[in-house]
């Protein structure tokens, strides 16, 4: 969606005529810089130029994101890592007590072992393993307890 608003801008100042165009009186323009890589974890190492980007919110702890898991992973295979980036972002939900703490694994696995497949086996372990961190089974736990 960025790269698109700025494609615009950039087409509107060239239609223009204008290479700096000068802000309203008053008012100053502001970029934003496009990150190097997309955001999120790429399945199978997914080509950055595939023509289909999905991108896919999940929390770790929540179960209609643990039944969605193994369809994205099956879209994903069918398609192939060519034709189709599937990324999925962390997003935990306020409401599940350790979301956070599980997104944050999800962050080390992938700068300590930069590897998408680590990063993935993760995730399923996790979603494997929901129950054991779900609010009812840690409602009386810290969060020390949980992380042991």
């Amino acid at each position: 969606m960025i790269k698109l608003l700025l494609c615009v801008s950039v087409v509107v100042m060239i239609e223009n005529g204008q290479s700096h165009p000068s802000p309203p009186s008053g008012q100053s323009y502001s970029f934003i810089s496009i990150p190097p890589q997309p955001y999120g974890y790429s399945f199978m190492d997914a080509s950055r130029d595939a023509p289909i980007q999905f991108e896919v919110f999940l929390d770790l702890i929540c179960p209609d994101s643990k039944n969605a898991f193994p369809t994205l992973k099956m879209l994903a295979d069918h398609y192939g890592n060519k034709k189709m980036r599937l990324s999925v972002l962390s997003f935990p939900l306020p409401y599940h007590k350790f979301a956070y703490l599980a997104a944050q694994g999800v962050n080390v696995v992938a700068s300590v072992t930069n590897s998408s497949t680590k990063t993935w086996d993760y995730m399923k372990m996790m979603f494997d393993a929901q129950p054991a961190f779900s609010d009812k089974e840690t409602v009386n736990m810290t969060t020390t307890e949980i992380i042991e």
